[in-house]
């Protein structure tokens, strides 16, 4: 395995934006990528965009229309973004193309890309928005295997990264439904008590049900003083003014003592 330049593995185009204020440059058939459709992926693969150019929009901007399986980094807002584009398409300027040459799987380099996304971050230059440049994207230098190991590593990465997903999606499911549980926990424990056998009587409030027949229903402003914060003016904080109000549309329930 040896280093090699991107510059060599791909052929890097920058994108660009048809003019917003012509109709006839929008609503086509072009897939044109943005990092906010990058942002919003939610695998690897661009399979459509938020919004398509026109062949005259295409014509009119200068892009380069690349085919599928070529890569797509985001170089700002952030940097680092990438996907790998299942059709073909062109892209904004917060994008860069990648081409690959012959020798390349778009798999492993999607990967790579993956992993290199910290010192892509660092490369970043700019005083209003931090932005990567063509020329050093191209300078940085990624591991290059022959193209045989490239796949292999692809498809140990693709199985072991799916089974990875599953056991979070999982993990994702359990969580949702503990949570769930916790919020019943909570209104059963506050609207019911822990007596399950005390009797019940209406609380005349539709969003709170029945209430222990013991218990009582009481205005909050009667249980608590509430008051609002406040905020020292720019100018002056003499100038301030502390805001006070009360709460006398909100039911609470008070347990008899």
């Amino acid at each position: 395995m040896k280093p090699g330049d991107s510059a060599f593995l791909f052929d890097t185009k920058s994108g660009a934006t048809p003019s917003s204020g012509v109709e006839e440059y929008w609503d086509g058939d072009i897939n044109w990528v943005t990092p906010e459709d990058l942002g919003k992926l939610e695998s690897r693969y661009i399979q459509d965009t938020r919004r398509r150019i026109t062949e005259e929009g295409y014509k009119n901007c200068g892009v380069s229309l690349v085919p599928a399986d070529s890569l797509i980094l985001s170089k700002r807002a952030p940097i680092g973004l990438v996907a790998i584009l299942s059709v073909d398409a062109t892209c904004n300027q917060g994008c860069f193309l990648l081409t690959k040459q012959n020798g390349v799987d778009e798999r492993f380099y999607y990967y790579a890309l993956l992993y290199l996304r910290p010192l892509l971050e660092i490369l970043g230059r700019g005083s209003t928005f931090m932005e990567l440049s063509a020329d050093d994207l191209r300078s940085v230098r990624l591991p290059y295997p022959d193209v045989e190991t490239q796949r292999l590593i692809a498809g140990y990465l693709d199985r072991e990264t799916a089974r990875i997903d599953a056991l979070v999606a999982e993990k994702e499911k359990m969580l949702a439904l503990l949570e769930e549980k916790r919020a019943a926990l909570i209104s059963r424990a506050v609207t019911r008590g822990l007596d399950p056998t005390a009797p019940l009587k209406p609380s005349g409030l539709d969003w709170l049900g029945d209430i222990p027949a013991h218990w009582e229903v009481w205005r909050l402003k009667y249980l608590a003083e509430v008051r609002g914060g406040l905020t020292p003016w720019a100018k002056s904080i003499r100038e301030t003014t502390l805001s006070k109000w009360y709460i006398s549309g909100l039911l609470m329930c008070k347990m008899a003592t």
